[in-house]
Order: structure tokens, then sequence, then C-alpha cells
């Protein structure tokens, strides 16, 4: 799946807030837009940090399911 595809369905469920430290880090900062709550994400790059962020949305998306 692209990138693209990814952040586009995240930022459905998702306020997301991306940031870079000195050590070239990604922080990836994830807000829930039903329930406020945070999730953070550290990643080596931009496509990693959106290939987590989109696993922990589906995660998050099948524990509510059950």
């Amino acid at each position: 799946m692209r990138n693209a595809t990814k952040l586009k369905l995240l930022l459905q469920l998702y306020m997301l807030t991306f940031d870079l430290d000195e050590e070239e880090q990604f922080y990836l900062v994830m807000v829930d837009k039903r329930n406020h709550s945070s999730h953070t994400i550290v990643a080596k790059s931009y496509s990693l940090a959106l290939s987590k962020a989109y696993s922990f949305m589906i995660k998050a998306i099948k524990a509510e399911e059950e």
C-alpha cells in the first residue's frame, strides 16, 4: 500500500504530528479524534513511521471490534 493511502486512512481517525530530531529520528504523535488518547511512534524513516502507525491503527480497530 502506498504511503499516501496509509496517510489518508490514518488522517480519518487520528490527528498526526511529525517531528525530526537532530539524530534524524522521526517522531509521529497520533491523537485519536474520538477519545483524544495519544500514541507516539519513533522510527528511522518517514515510511517506517507510517507503516508502524498504520499497523497500530489496524490493531486498535480490531481490538474495538472484539
